[in-house]
């Protein structure tokens, strides 16, 4: 309870400072207001009886006195807020009267008892802190080393040791590869010999045509030496009385073109002149049956 008075005012308020366990500020119960003349004959007297049964603490501030000695035998123990004051606050030249009391409470209301960490030695627990980070980072850094040397090392195995897988499936195909190859090269023989055939059928009838027409265009006063037949042209060698004058004769024939010289003519002593002919042929001529 806090007992307070001044001039003809009384005061008393209950507090309750106890918090069930929790630590918080003290609790207002009650408050009652007191005129003086009304202390001792009203019955105030019997709500402070009531009041001071059950508390365990009095304080008091300013003209307090009167609910010490108004007809109880024995006042309570009761400690006086003033010097608490001045030796809490501001020492002994602090508080001069007990009216400030309740204008320095009210601005001191909102404080609380409580605890907090601080760091005396902040240097010591910092460095501890910046050397386990960098530990730390040392840690992660060696890890990454590794795992990128482990990376880097594990591809270029990875690799060799798929070399050597595709090298052992190529050993096993081999053989089938190298016979295929045989097959295969037989084969290109069969078809040059089949072509060469073919060719050869085609031909014997195109020569055929070629002797037939050069032994009709051909005067009888010239006669070939040699007969060489490249396909596409023939090549004819011989001797005659004028060698100019088989030109225009092949050319007028349907199976040649393109008649020329591939040497210079030379007149023997004989008065003959040797020759050397080149004459394409024409295919479509070449291909229809001589009648």
């Amino acid at each position: 309870m806090i007992l307070g008075g001044q001039d003809r005012a009384r005061e008393i308020v209950g507090l309750d400072a106890a918090g069930n366990g929790w630590k918080r500020g003290a609790q207002i119960l009650f408050t009652h207001p007191v005129p003086q003349g009304e202390w001792v004959r009203g019955p105030l007297r019997e709500v402070f009886r009531d009041c001071a049964r059950e508390s365990s603490r009095f304080f008091g501030w300013g003209n307090y006195a009167d609910f010490l000695t108004a007809g109880e035998q024995r006042p309570p123990q009761l400690d006086d807020l003033l010097p608490l004051g001045k030796s809490t606050l501001w020492g002994a030249k602090g508080l001069e009267d007990a009216l400030f009391l309740p204008a320095v409470g009210a601005a001191l209301r909102g404080l609380r008892e409580s605890t907090f960490h601080v760091n005396l030695l902040p240097g010591i627990r910092e460095d501890r802190r910046a050397r386990i980070l960098y530990l730390l980072n040392i840690f992660l850094a060696a890890v990454l080393l590794i795992a990128v040397a482990g990376w880097g090392v594990s591809h270029p195995m990875k690799e060799e040791m798929r070399l050597r897988q595709l090298q052992k499936e190529n050993q096993k195909l081999e053989p089938s590869v190298a016979a295929l190859r045989r097959e295969e090269e037989e084969l290109n023989l069969l078809r040059k010999e089949i072509s060469a055939v073919f060719m050869l059928s085609e031909r014997r009838g195109e020569i055929l045509q070629i002797l037939d027409e050069l032994s009709r265009i051909v005067p009888s006063g010239a006669y070939l030496s040699s007969l060489r037949y490249l396909g596409a042209a023939v090549e004819v060698q011989g001797s005659a009385d004028n060698a100019s004058a088989l030109i225009p004769l092949l050319e007028r024939s349907p199976l040649f073109e393109n008649v020329k010289f591939i040497a210079p003519s030379s007149r023997g002593r004989d008065g003959r002149e040797t020759f050397s002919l080149r004459a394409e042929i024409e295919r479509s001529q070449a291909k229809e049956p001589q009648p």
